[in-house]
């Protein structure tokens, strides 16, 4: 992963995690969120882990479910 991202010069590489709501309303939808960057977070721990800068990876999340859709970037 270290070599991949070095390969990539100053690229940054972007880790989007997902959820999916059980409804629409509000605490289903944060709840959906939250586990979408829980997600995305452990992936972005995992590559720092195997030498990838920190710098470098960028999180974000979604959470979609009946009839709502929302996107978080960090």
């Amino acid at each position: 992963m270290k070599q991949f991202a070095a390969s990539r010069g100053g690229s940054t590489v972007v880790v989007t995690g997902y959820g999916d709501a059980t409804g629409s309303d509000v605490a289903a939808q944060t709840a959906a969120l939250s586990l979408g960057l829980s997600r995305a977070q452990a992936i972005a721990n995992a590559l720092t882990a195997a030498g990838v800068p920190q710098g470098a990876v960028r999180v974000g999340a979604e959470a979609a479910g009946r009839g709502a859709r929302l996107l978080l970037l960090q």
